[in-house]
């Protein structure tokens, strides 16, 4: 039987996700979070907090993060970082 996932577990394994790279941000006194997810569009939202707001890596650790999603779900279009 197939089952269809539900936006709420679409946005867990986000959160999975990003509870498994945190330890990392961590280790540099800064951290994200998810802002939003855009189901239809499969785009993730999310904010840099702490460090990470004036980090020239960013670019590098979005991708990461975009790599660590795709893992759980493999249809995300991408990761956008806004400011909130």
């Amino acid at each position: 039987m197939l089952m269809l996932q539900t936006t709420r577990d679409m946005i867990d394994k986000i959160e999975e996700a990003l509870q498994e790279l945190r330890p990392y941000f961590h280790k540099d006194g800064g951290d994200v979070e998810l802002v939003r997810f855009d189901e239809k569009q499969q785009i993730v939202y999310i904010r840099w907090l702490g460090n990470c707001t004036q980090c020239s890596m960013t670019p590098m650790t979005k991708a990461g993060i975009e790599a660590a999603i795709r893992n759980k779900l493999p249809d995300l279009l991408r990761v956008e970082a806004v400011e909130v």
